[in-house]
């Protein structure tokens, strides 16, 4: 049974499907991951042939579980990527094989990246920043390699429920990648 949307999540979804690279900035618990689900259903696989969509969510660990059931609920398949680096490499690998009707989640944390660099290698069809406040800070290595290493992504996403707890040029960064 797919879940009906409530107004404020159709607004989000309508906005959603005027921009490329979408950005919700909407108070927490308002349904911003199942609208991004939702919508990424409908763009295009960049490998028709590869078992659907190939989507990057960077995010806190405690926001896999929400993403592996709004997902599956969704019919998307989820790969935690975590533990140390064979075992990053190890999840990786079968995430990439794995075949799904809509497509796969990749769920990696903030830091993720430093064990796992090989992730700008992929073809991801979609790269999320969710709690993207994490891409705050312009001289942080973090934000350098995610603003630096996925410009070709067709479609980039930042969701967060508080863009710039500190002040409005916590902006920037984000909105740059």
């Amino acid at each position: 049974m797919v879940k009906k949307l409530y107004k404020h999540q159709r607004l989000m979804l309508s906005y959603s499907f005027t921009e490329q690279h979408p950005a919700l900035f909407v108070e927490m618990r308002l349904g911003k991951t199942l609208v991004s689900l939702r919508r990424m259903k409908a763009y295009s696989p960049r490998n028709p042939g590869s078992g659907g969509r190939k989507v990057l969510v960077v995010l806190p660990q405690s926001a896999f579980q929400g993403w592996i059931t709004d997902g599956a609920e969704e019919g998307w398949g989820a790969v935690e990527l975590v533990g140390n680096r064979k075992q990053k490499q190890k999840a990786l690998i079968l995430g990439l094989e794995m075949k799904s009707k809509v497509g796969v989640l990749f769920l990696l944390n903030k830091e993720g990246w430093q064990a796992l660099p090989e992730i700008t290698e992929i073809p991801w069809d979609v790269v999320v920043a969710d709690e993207s406040h994490f891409l705050k800070n312009p001289t942080a290595k973090v934000t350098k390699f995610y603003c630096k290493n996925f410009r070709s992504i067709p479609h980039r996403w930042i969701l967060t429920g508080t863009p710039c707890p500190e002040g409005e040029h916590e902006y920037f960064s984000q909105l740059c990648f």
